[in-house]
């Protein structure tokens, strides 16, 4: 089903990009999916109308590139905890259109890290800021 989903979304972004490729679009929120999940790689396309991943990390000092260059870097990017498996996962997504990606100011964006975030959710906010002008 969450496939089937994908699938819908995915026509309405290529239909917005086809209609203008320099449109400023973002697709966010809780994809309920990992990064390698078939759902979320319709959403997020290939080719000249992909998304933009912006994958914001802690804030917590961490720099280093991976060992390995096809890797991401190894920032804490993890959004939800699931309890009963004790395990970590980034599901909560910011993707954004090529457009909307020169909007984006990637130094502003990152995962809230605060003492006690899970008393309001099983999530952590992920926070993305946007120039107010077209680049």
């Amino acid at each position: 089903m969450r496939e089937q989903e994908a699938i819908l979304l995915r026509e309405k972004i290529d239909a917005r990009l086809a209609a203008d490729p320099d449109a400023n679009l973002l697709v966010l929120g809780d994809l309920n999916d990992t990064k390698d999940s078939r759902a979320v790689r319709v959403v997020t396309g290939r080719g000249k109308g992909a998304l933009v991943d912006a994958r914001p990390g802690e804030r917590n000092g961490d720099d280093e590139p991976s060992p390995n260059p096809r890797f991401e870097p190894r920032t804490v990017t993890w959004t939800h905890y699931y309890g009963k498996e004790d395990s970590y996962q980034r599901i909560d997504y910011i993707l954004m259109s090529r457009g909307m990606a020169r909007e984006w100011d990637a130094a502003g964006s990152w995962v809230v890290a605060l003492p006690n975030w899970g008393t309001g959710s099983d999530h952590r906010p992920v926070v993305a800021t946007f120039y107010g002008a077209n680049r």
